[in-house]
């Protein structure tokens, strides 16, 4: 426990104090707030280096390195007289956070570990067993990425299982960082300080309570790093430009190279992000090459490193795909260097037009290639930001803010928020085509997991136009205009809500009592299949063989289509019918796998199936009648929904009065 204690105090008092260093002199707050993630940062950039000069790599060389290299920097802002009284203020309030949510972190083992987590964790394990980099673990290095295997290697140094206090203490300290982000950003665009301090406060909370986000706050893995990371540099970039402040575009290169990193395919999204630099023409040509030829030039001499340990690669990244990234970076970096003329200022400022249009093409031309495949994606990323994806009401909120604010006035310099996020959105969409399968169903999707990246740079996007926005209506000359612009801004929202709440479907099946079922074991019931989750959790029959399944949804209504995931493709069901009744006694066949109806049946996923049910009539009781599946050719459920939405059920129910069927 005390040992976890300590080490995230270390992180955060070197990270801070070498951070002190490099960030404005008006701004320390960026130093002192999220040290622990400048300390982590420099923890993984030094062991890397440690690791492919073939160095000594142990706890005397990482933490003796960083030790001095604090010391030094803090005698030289002493010597400098840089410190205020105010920095030490807020270095001691933000060490004081920190120590306090470590000792809360590392009191109890709330982490979530998956196969990925287990895998770093031993990754970065053997990396300080063996003091470098080991052949059993280099295809590994391909596929997960470097940075969090070098932060789990402290684990054996400070002598625990792996750090399970670090991942919710990194939480805990972006959410205040987004927070000091989000305010100077609206006091940069002429917002109150009461205004932007409240705008703020608002998106913090709705970051923070997204479930997804709290979920990834104690799952060991690289998602919400990577959002961390990529969140400080836009914001820093953006910052350094609108201020014309040349102090940020430090962190905001570091913390670029911490997200590259976190991933094998980063460089790719580095690339998206960091774009605006090369059409920006406030920055000089001097800090251009600066920050983008640093960057590239580490992160290709990683890369060869990396090709030179990992031979044939994996399936996630082989030399071929490596050298592509390197390639793609090296177009970047060239890029930067073509002499200032007005011709390539003219070109330049068509760029962020011709990204959107090679988003577009990107889109087209997978689904095209693909279209079953891609289609089959596009529904599972809907159906997973939307309700299966543990994401909650975020991303349809996020989605009507963003909508709405198109029709709010731009703010200085907002490509560095909408253009690499909205191409990264169309990427993650398309890398779906070179998957065998299909993007899955689930908590555990990876194109699921790789939204955690954008969502807080959208949502910083959002803050920042509603803010200047607000900043517009309150210096207006004309107020009673001003309103009349506000209201009809939120009569468009409101718009916006009503379409999405009355059309979002709706689980009639979660909590419905089980009338009949077959002898299941304890914890394996029915019940289990009503939840409407998915999860480890599933139904069982004790023994095998034919079975009938009768539920209750405790009313009569209408329904849209029936929902059922299989518990394993070895084990789907293979011969079985649905039901549905008002009273029990007269049953409505929806489907049969003896007398299979036209398009009756729709297969999202192989474990997955809907069922359409607008055509049956108004049902309480629905029963499944099982024949036979695979496997041990006994009943094997994980969950059934039926889904209905507000607007079709206001329909039927006009049916009788307009004489004209229901919408389907």
């Amino acid at each position: 426990m005390f040992a976890q204690i300590l080490f995230i105090l270390f992180l955060h008092l070197a990270g801070g104090i070498i951070a002190a260093r490099a960030t404005p002199h008006g701004s320390r707050w960026l130093a002192w707030w999220p040290g622990l993630l400048w300390g982590l940062l420099l923890w993984v950039v030094w062991g890397l280096l440690l690791l492919c000069v073939k160095l000594p790599y142990s706890a005397w060389s990482m933490f003796g390195g960083l030790g001095i290299a604090a010391i030094v920097v803090l005698r030289q802002l002493q010597r400098a007289r840089s410190l205020s009284r105010r920095d030490g203020i807020e270095f001691l309030a933000s060490t004081v956070l920190v120590a306090i949510v470590a000792a809360m972190a590392s009191r109890f083992d709330y982490s979530a570990l998956s196969y990925d987590s287990f895998t770093q964790i031993i990754l970065g394990r053997q990396l300080a067993q063996f003091g470098g980099f080991d052949p059993a673990c280099h295809p590994a290095l391909a596929s997960w990425g470097v940075f969090v295997p070098i932060a789990q290697s402290a684990s054996l140094m400070i002598g625990v299982d792996f750090l399970y206090a670090l991942w919710p203490t990194m939480a805990a300290v972006f959410a205040i960082t987004f927070f000091g982000i989000c305010a100077t950003g609206l006091r940069t665009l002429n917002v109150g300080t009461a205004m932007a301090r409240m705008m703020s406060t608002i998106a913090t909370l709705f970051f923070v309570s997204t479930y997804f986000v709290l979920f990834q706050s104690f799952y060991v893995h690289n998602n919400l790093p990577s959002a961390m990371y990529l969140f400080l540099a836009v914001s820093c970039m953006w910052l350094g430009t609108t201020r014309s402040e040349r102090g940020w575009f430090i962190p905001g290169m570091a913390a670029f190279f911490g997200f590259i990193l976190l991933r094998t395919e980063s460089p790719l999204y580095f690339a998206l992000f960091a774009a605006p630099l090369l059409w920006t023409e406030t920055i000089s040509r001097r800090t251009k090459l600066l920050c983008i030829v640093t960057v590239s030039a580490l992160t290709v001499v990683w890369y060869l490193r990396l090709i030179a340990l990992i031979g044939g690669g994996t399936d996630i990244l082989s030399p071929t795909k490596a050298w592509g990234l390197m390639g793609i970076i090296a177009v970047f970096a060239a890029t930067s260097m073509i002499p200032d003329r007005p011709i390539v200022r003219r070109c330049m400022a068509g760029l962020p037009w011709l990204m959107m249009f090679g988003a577009t093409a990107l889109v087209v031309g997978v689904t095209v290639k693909r279209p079953e495949h891609m289609a089959r994606c596009m529904e599972t990323m809907g159906q997973n930001i939307f309700s299966d994806g543990r994401w909650g009401a975020s991303w349809a909120i996020l989605l009507v803010l963003i909508a709405v604010a198109f029709g709010l006035p731009r703010f200085h310099r907002q490509d560095w928020w909408t253009v690499g996020a909205g191409v990264y959105l169309a990427v993650v969409y398309g890398l779906g085509v070179f998957r065998e399968q299909p993007y899955r169903i689930g908590w555990g999707d990876s194109a699921n997991r790789l939204l955690t990246t954008v969502v807080p740079i959208l949502l910083g996007y959002v803050t920042l136009r509603f803010g200047a926005a607000a900043a517009i209506v309150t210096s207006t000359p004309n107020p009673a205009r001003s309103g009349r612009s506000m209201a009809l801004g939120l009569g468009v929202l409101f718009v916006f809500l009503a379409a999405v709440g009355v059309n979002k479907p709706v689980d009639r099946a979660r909590g419905a009592t089980v009338v009949a079922q077959p002898a299941c074991p304890d914890g394996h019931g029915v019940d289990i299949a009503l939840r409407g989750i998915v999860d480890k959790e599933y139904t069982a029959a004790s023994e095998p063989g034919p079975a009938t399944v009768v539920f209750d949804l405790g009313r009569s209504l209408r329904a849209d289509r029936l929902e059922m995931i299989d518990y394993a493709e070895s084990e789907a069901l293979t011969d079985f019918a649905w039901w549905v009744s008002s009273d029990q006694k007269n049953w409505y066949q929806i489907y049969d796998t003896k007398d299979r109806a036209p398009d009756a049946r729709l297969t999202i996923t192989p474990l997955c199936s809907r069922f359409r049910m607008t055509s049956a009539p108004e049902f309480r009781y629905v029963k499944l009648d099982f024949r036979g599946s695979r496997g041990q050719n006994r009943l094997l459920l994980r969950s059934v929904r039926i889904y209905s939405t507000p607007w079709n059920n206001w329909m039927r129910r006009l049916e009788p009065l307009v004489g004209k069927p229901p919408p389907r």
